[in-house]
């Protein structure tokens, strides 16, 4: 055993090159120089946990458990988002969804980087105030087990609703009270129609079915261009005809099969 000063020790060259490997190989996620002291700094309360000296100790452990290695994509993937996050991109899909609503069948989207969940339950907001009683669906799917366990309890700070239009606040968020001072959950009329799932890009699709959006937002600044394109062409199959595609505002798609519509905004053509 080592003392807690002797476990901050910095990762070495070659410890990082062999985490570098390991993740890109997992998730397809390219971890550049400038991420290794961050790789260091979320590393080091698991190695105090674990009681382990070195990087490369650690590294050995992910490499025999595939529990820890969810573990360490836990910790080396960030998980920005809020309510509402590029309003623009809200008003978008509300305009478009004239073009898209058919109440004869159910309306499906999926977030495929949903975090924990912010962004589903906003568009769930959109979807159900518009299409009143027609059925949708909405799959909210992360690589981070442990963000999509706080999505499903649909539970926040109660300072996080004032992000949330008020209109749609009032209608879909409840008000904690007594233990649950302090925050506020989504009401159930929209939980009732949103599943979560661990789903890794990086890999062949589960069967998951069609969608008629896609919200793919910020999350290739991790890829390179080929590893970008490489996920596009699992998507495209999983878009129903004339689907949407959702990226962040400053990203882009050059494609075969995606027509820019609107900023940030492709159709499957």
């Amino acid at each position: 055993m080592t003392s807690s000063a002797q476990l901050l020790h910095t990762i070495t060259d070659r410890e990082y090159a062999d985490f570098q490997k390991l993740v890109f190989a997992i998730s397809g996620i390219t971890l550049n120089q400038t991420k290794k002291p961050l790789l260091q700094n979320r590393f080091q309360k698991r190695l105090r946990t674990l009681a382990l000296d070195s990087y490369g100790a650690y590294y050995q452990l992910v490499m025999a458990s595939a529990a820890e290695q969810q573990i360490m994509l836990d910790l080396i993937t960030t998980n920005e988002t809020r309510f509402f996050r590029e309003s623009k991109q809200f008003h978008i899909l509300t305009n478009r969804l004239p073009a898209l609503h058919d109440p004869k069948r159910s309306f499906r989207l999926w977030s495929a980087a949903c975090s924990s969940g912010e962004e589903c339950y906003s568009l769930a907001m959109i979807i159900h105030d518009y299409r009143k009683d027609a059925p949708f669906q909405i799959l909210g799917s992360d690589i981070n087990q442990a963000v999509l366990a706080e999505a499903a309890q649909a539970l926040y700070p109660i300072e996080d609703a004032g992000q949330i239009p008020r209109y749609y606040r009032q209608r879909y968020c409840l008000k904690g009270v007594r233990s649950m001072e302090g925050y506020f959950r989504i009401a159930d009329s929209l939980k009732q129609n949103i599943s979560f799932r661990q789903i890794n890009l990086n890999y062949s699709l589960p069967e998951i079915g069609n969608f008629d959006c896609i919200f793919l937002r910020n999350i290739f600044i991790y890829f390179s261009k080929d590893k970008q394109n490489e996920i596009l062409r699992r998507l495209y199959p999983r878009l129903a005809e004339n689907g949407l595609l959702f990226v962040g505002l400053s990203e882009t798609v050059n494609l075969d099969g995606f027509e820019r519509i609107e900023s940030s905004v492709y159709k499957k053509v």
